[in-house]
């Protein structure tokens, strides 16, 4: 019986051995498969965390831009509550210094990442209204270079000629 089962295995070995090594490429297909499927979860987690990230950093600074606007209109509101008093242009420049955005400019290729109408809404946020002009670099200096005289910006409604 032993030397026929010898036999048997010494003649069919390369079948035994074929069978064998297509239980090996199968095991490693699904080990393969397995990991790839991991990698691309792990992938996908990643962008959504990026996706999170960036969303709560652009609402944050748009927070803090309407706050420093409203700040700078406060400011700009009470240089015209004095009546009696002439506005200048450094006045005005420093009273509406509004930071410049940081978290927009340098993420503005990734914005599409967020979806539909959460890009759209952040893109026309933060593209200037067509009828709007370009803000000046910086205003006029507040005295005249020749008389050094100070130059009027603004002259309240109410305040006496």
């Amino acid at each position: 019986m032993c030397s026929q089962l010898y036999d048997f295995f010494r003649d069919q070995g390369s079948i035994i051995a074929g069978l064998i090594a297509l239980a090996a490429g199968m095991i490693a297909y699904r080990g393969a498969l397995f990991a790839a499927k991991m990698q691309v979860e792990a992938q996908q987690r990643r962008d959504e965390r990026e996706v999170d990230t960036l969303r709560k950093s652009l609402a944050i600074e748009i927070r803090q831009m309407i706050g420093q606007a409203l700040a700078a209109h406060n400011s700009l509101k009470r240089l015209v509550n004095p009546p009696t008093t002439a506005i200048t242009a450094r006045m005005v420049e420093s009273s509406s210094r509004i930071p410049s955005a940081v978290v927009y400019p340098g993420n503005a290729s990734k914005i599409g990442l967020l979806g539909g109408s959460d890009a759209i809404e952040i893109v026309i946020f933060r593209s200037p209204p067509k009828t709007a002009m370009p803000p000046p670099r910086k205003l006029r200096y507040s005295r005249s270079r020749r008389s050094g005289r100070r130059i009027l910006v603004c002259r309240s409604p109410r305040a006496r000629r």
